[in-house]
């Protein structure tokens, strides 16, 4: 009762703080359309705890409780050890050796490399929320809805700016695309970098139209950076041309800001594979074969059940330009309709057919538009193709796959919707009114 209680009380919550948040007052959409898609995002979460109770019920691998699980040892030392609730909450002093008998109680404190992961932050998250949801799950789901529907109205707010008149696909592509709603639904890290990549993009725009505080958005800012670096890394490191081509377009006449975007992002990885050796001690190609091997090893040690036959890359850039083909085939059609079994695989196929068929349909109507896509789109597809190329070259598990490159497949369809001139595309009238901001 307590937790259904609760549950309920944070759901009215954000339901009400919707029309009070800048992020969702988006001129010409409904706030009960908000509303209804943040109702979508719970529906959804709740389907993710119903498939990992019901149909994959070893809770030991299931995402959506493995930090929730280890937040526990955390919360439970608020009462009797204040002090070390702070310290592990905080990370300050938190590497007191009386502080390992704590994370020597959990399964994936010590799960972490931050140049790619980093589970301490999520574990830390859902230990401050225990404090208020009185150590209840389902209330953390309902704020990690919240917080990723704020990202995904960023986003849709970024690229309606782009491009206008396409606001239903927008809604389809962003808000109901299969693996993007329901990865982004639980408390796992995915939810996560949408809730930062969105307000990121969000304060881009007020920072383009000089609305908002400037102190505010560049706390906003510093805190979507920082929850990118300590959930992915790497995915803040490829996302960061995102942000940099478009601002360094627009100084450009708009005939050469597709260049300008390209060079960004070539120039920017660029850069990030010479300073690798310096941060990593390992090179690029060196790095990645070891991440490869690794994961091989693990994924055979736990019998994954969707294991992709993998072999370990050869050394050096040779090896690495050898093995991208055959990443990039692998993250834009596996799983393949004879590598699935269960749901959440039949579920996948099935997206990734009506993605590519999408993709062939988008362009076709592009072709007869006659138009371009801009720099911001340029880049996003950029993003999208080096996120799947960076997980499928390391990740032998097709299940992980699709997890993986759900951050790149917003980017991945709205370069083709930005530039398709379908008309129907638009909302229905019905679903647009004037808001005030």
């Amino acid at each position: 009762m307590l937790e259904a209680a609760l549950t309920l009380a944070f759901t009215a919550l954000c339901i009400h703080l919707i029309p009070r948040m800048p992020v969702f007052r988006i001129q010409g959409v409904r706030v009960e359309l908000m509303m209804g898609l943040f109702g979508v995002k719970l529906l959804a979460g709740l389907s993710l705890v119903w498939i990992y109770t019901v149909i994959y019920p070893d809770r030991a691998y299931a995402d959506i409780f493995r930090y929730f699980d280890d937040s526990a040892v955390i919360a439970s030392s608020l009462t009797a050890h204040p002090w070390d609730f702070f310290r592990m909450l905080t990370g300050i002093d938190g590497a007191a050796p009386e502080l390992s008998l704590y994370y020597d109680r959990m399964h994936n404190w010590y799960n972490t490399e931050l140049v790619f992961r980093d589970t301490r932050t999520m574990i830390r998250f859902s230990a401050l929320l225990r404090v208020f949801t009185l150590n209840t799950y389902f209330p953390q789901v309902v704020v990690i809805c919240f917080l990723s529907t704020i990202g995904l109205s960023g986003m849709f707010r970024f690229m309606r700016s782009l491009a206008p008149g396409r606001d239903l696909a927008l809604i389809v592509l962003l808000f109901m695309t299969p693996s993007v709603l329901l990865w982004t639904s639980g408390l796992i890290k995915e939810a996560f970098l949408f809730y930062a990549m969105g307000l990121l993009l969000f304060q881009i725009e007020c920072w383009q139209q000089r609305s908002g505080k400037p102190v505010m958005r560049i706390l906003a800012v510093l805190l979507a950076v920082f929850v990118l670096l300590t959930i992915k890394a790497y995915v803040f490191f490829l996302f960061a041309p995102v942000v940099l081509a478009p601002l360094a377009s627009s100084v450009f006449p708009p005939a050469k800001r597709r260049v300008v975007a390209a060079v960004v992002f070539i120039a920017w990885m660029v850069l990030l594979a010479g300073i690798a050796p310096m941060v990593t001690g390992a090179s690029l190609p060196d790095l990645l074969s070891a991440k490869r091997d690794e994961f091989i090893r693990l994924a055979t040690q736990v019998k994954a059940g969707s294991l992709i036959p993998m072999q370990s890359m050869e050394p050096g850039w040779a090896g690495l330009l050898v093995e991208c083909p055959k990443a990039l085939f692998r993250a834009l059609f596996y799983p393949l309709p004879n590598q699935v079994s269960g749901l959440l695989g039949v579920m996948s196929v099935l997206e990734n057919l009506l993605v590519l068929f999408f993709i062939v349909w988008m362009g076709i109507q592009a072709k007869h538009s006659g138009s371009r896509p801009g720099a911001a789109a340029l880049a996003g597809l950029f993003f999208a193709l080096a996120l799947m190329l960076l997980a499928s070259l390391v990740t032998p598990v097709i299940g992980a796959l699709v997890r993986y490159k759900v951050p790149a497949l917003p980017f991945l369809l709205f370069f083709f919707v930005s530039y398709a001139r379908i008309g129907f595309l638009d909302l229905p009238n019905r679903l647009k009114v004037p808001v005030s901001r």
